[in-house]
Parts: C-alpha cells; structure tokens; sequence
C-alpha cells in the first residue's frame, strides 16, 4: 500500500521540546535585560513566534510581558486549528493519491438561487502540493477573503475551467439541468486526462464521466472548495458588470439575489434581459398583488436574520384565507430562497 501523498499530510510539526533553538535561547538569556519595548520590538522582526518563546515570554514576571505571550499563544492556536481545519480538508483527496489516483478535479457552481444572472460552475485541478490557508465554501468566506483566495487558488492549480449557464438558459431547461450544464461545460474546459471527479451535492443524472458525490463537499474537500471559490468570485464579477448597464437592480450589491433593493427596481423598471422569467418570484414581482401580500414580500426580501425568517416561516400557516392562492404560492417560494440564502 502507498504512502499518504506527502504534500496533503499537512505542515510538519515543531521538533520536540528537548532541543532549544538558537533564537529562542537567545530570547531566554536576554529576557529579564530588555525593556517591554525591546521585547515587543523584538517579536515584531520575528517572521514566527515559536511555542519556546511563547513559553519565555508568559513565565516573564512583567505583566506586559505575559500579556504579549498570552497574544502569541492564541495565534498559534488558531494556526493549529487551521492546520487541522486543513487536513480534513484534504484527507479525501489523500486517500486518492494513495490509490494511484493522478489528478482530482473539483466541481462546484455558484448562483442557483438568484432572480438574476446566469449560473457558473467551475471545476478545478490543485498541484498535490498545493496549501491554500483559510481555503473553505466560498459561503462562509467574506467577499475580500474570497477575492484573495481565488487568485491563490488560480496559481495553485494545475488546470482549471469555468462553465456558464445563461438565464435564457435557465428559463428554457430549469435551473437543475441549467446547473448541470454548466459543470459539464466546466469540465470539459479542462486539459483530457485521467482524473476523479468530484462533485459537490448529490450524483448527477446522465454526467457524461464516472464521479463521486460529496453532500457538503465545498466544506469537506479542498478542491471543491477551490471550485466553490472559483465559481462565486466569476459570478460576482459578472454581476457586477452588469450595474453600469442596469443600475436599477443594484446587482452589484445583490448579485442578482432577492433582496429588498433588487425588488425596487423590478417594480420601477421591470424586468431586465438577465432576469429569469421562469422563476416564480420573478413574475409574481411585477403584479401589485394584495397590501398584505406585499408587506410580507418586502420583509422577506429585506430579513437577514435566520431566527426572524424560521418565525415568518411559522406565521405563514395563519396566512390562509387572506391572500390569493396564488399570492401564498410566492410567499413560500420567497421564503425558501431566503432561507438558501442565508443558511447557504
């Protein structure tokens, strides 16, 4: 049997503390001479502040000193849980290599939910060795983070594609096989081979190559994390792209998503080439509709707090009898797009 890839094992752990290192010996016998402003200039040229020092520096009996090791030490509890963070993150990609495997291909898509936009698949090759700190679903990361990450992730790769499914796109074969069009668009973007493909969510009726199904993948494996974040920073630039021609809708905020801004402008101005006609919120939103039906459409559009939204979804049940059927139908509808939106 091979050995685990030696790239996804993670960093090496510290050598053991029966040995002391130059520099923190160094930190030991100058210590108790140095002003709290030496020691803090110091630890300020250090590139990495080892556990020894660490140690020194919250043994020191100056209360500024311990303090600035108490610092130290959170950080390097938090670069300890990364580390372990990211070798789950790469243990089923670990275990492919081990059995031969040359190349693992991540796939993933972005924009599912949104009233506009098209939808964006990306499917993503990392070197072995690749390490991408803070890598993880493009939904829990912060759009700056995300931004970075996609550039880290871009160098990191050995190949890379993107896959694009338009809203006429959507409209005419629903947004399930609009989504897999788009990841078989992605994959077939990349360089022939031999590789395994895997796939976030469930497995994929008639994907033209043999894959396996990750549920939560973009949070469980690095490369589908990769495509995760390749697939939402090429969407959110899309969308983007798109204010300047159709400011009304504030896609650059909303990313096409059914926020309270996006619903103003479709009532302003209509509806825009890039809105997806078949969804049903789409066209609800264009007809006035009852003063109760849109009360509860703008608080649901506006609600960014999952605890406020699972009480609307309660509330909805006393709602019948005093809204069209057809008015109710949107209302549910709205709320389980809030609830993908916010809980992803």
């Amino acid at each position: 049997m091979r050995a685990p890839h030696p790239s996804l094992d993670g960093e090496q752990p510290e050598p053991s503390t029966s040995r002391t290192r130059g520099p923190a010996r160094d930190l030991s016998e100058r210590l108790p001479a140095m002003t709290v402003e030496q020691v803090r200039s110091y630890l300020s040229r250090r590139a990495r502040i080892g556990r020894r020092t660490v140690d020194r520096l919250l043994s020191d009996p100056r209360n500024a000193v311990r303090a600035m090791g108490a610092i130290f030490r959170a950080r390097l509890r938090v670069e300890a849980r990364e580390r372990r963070r990211l070798q789950r993150l790469c243990g089923i990609e670990r275990d492919l290599y081990a059995q031969g495997v040359e190349r693992v291909v991540g796939v993933d898509e972005a924009g599912r939910a949104p009233f506009a936009g098209p939808v964006v698949a990306a499917a993503v090759v990392l070197r072995p060795d690749a390490r991408i700190r803070e890598l993880d679903d493009s939904k829990r990361l912060d759009e700056p983070t995300r931004e970075r990450l996609y550039d880290e992730v871009r160098e990191a790769a050995v190949d890379w594609a993107v896959g694009i499914a338009s809203p006429a796109a959507i409209d005419a074969v629903n947004i399930y096989h609009a989504s897999v069009a788009a990841m078989r668009l992605a994959v077939a973007g990349l360089e022939p081979g031999s590789f395994a493909i895997l796939v976030d969510g469930r497995r994929i009726r008639d994907f033209p190559w043999p894959h396996t199904a990750i549920v939560g993948g973009d949070g469980r494996c690095r490369s589908i994390a990769a495509a995760s974040v390749v697939a939402k920073v090429t969407r959110d630039r899309l969308m983007r792209s798109l204010h300047g021609a159709y400011p009304a809708y504030r896609f650059d905020a909303n990313k096409g998503y059914g926020t309270a801004d996006h619903l103003r402008g479709i009532r302003s101005s209509g509806l825009s080439p890039y809105h997806r006609r078949t969804f049903a919120p789409v066209w609800d939103l264009g007809e006035a509709g009852s003063a109760e039906f849109r009360l509860w459409q703008e608080e649901i559009l506006a609600c960014e707090d999952v605890e406020r939204l699972h009480e609307m979804e309660h509330d909805v049940r006393s709602l019948a009898g005093t809204m069209l059927a057809r008015e109710m139908r949107t209302i549910e509808r709205l709320l389980r797009v809030a609830s993908a939106r916010l809980e992803g």
